[in-house]
């Protein structure tokens, strides 16, 4: 995988965790995982034209407006669209 290869060249220190996918915060907490840290949750996004994408990672307990996200990236919030929604 690319990203852990740069982060090792980089020599950045890092845990992997696998586990099966899952799609929500409360299937995530239903693992019961024994990491440290702050439950996250992730967003795929990417414009109307598949040109750009974003993974967006929040607070699980935290709401994502998209029209300011978009003033953030730069992009339409009409063009925002999640991926496998």
């Amino acid at each position: 995988m690319e990203v852990l290869g740069l982060l090792d060249s980089l020599g950045i220190r890092y845990d992997k965790y696998e586990h099966k996918p899952v799609y929500t915060c409360e299937e995530a907490s239903a693992l019961n995982l024994d990491i440290q840290g702050i439950e996250t949750k992730n967003l795929f996004l990417r414009d109307r034209k598949g040109k750009r994408h974003f993974l967006v990672a929040v607070p699980e307990n935290k709401s994502v407006d998209l029209k300011r996200l978009s003033t953030v990236l730069e992009t339409s919030a009409s063009v925002l669209v999640r991926l496998n929604a």
